[in-house]
């Protein structure tokens, strides 16, 4: 196994979908790692797209449930 070395760049909190975004790239890149390695970046990188696509559909049932509450209210 070879040494790998690196730096902080930032310590700002990113967003779910931007996380999912940079592993994805990461992960799709030829960077040298072991087979085991690139297979554990690619299983991370879909979790966390996974994550994100999860996210968005409560978001939107969430948002249908709003919407047709106020309807019901509308209504009466």
């Amino acid at each position: 196994m070879r040494k790998i070395s690196g730096q902080l760049i930032s310590t700002k909190p990113v967003t779910l979908s931007r996380a999912a975004k940079l592993i994805s790239r990461f992960a799709a890149v030829e960077n040298g790692s072991s087979a085991t390695v690139s297979l554990y970046l690619k299983r991370t990188a879909d979790a966390f797209n996974n994550s994100v696509q999860t996210k968005e559909e409560e978001k939107k049932k969430k948002k249908r449930k709003t919407d047709d509450f106020d309807l019901k209210e509308e209504q009466q």
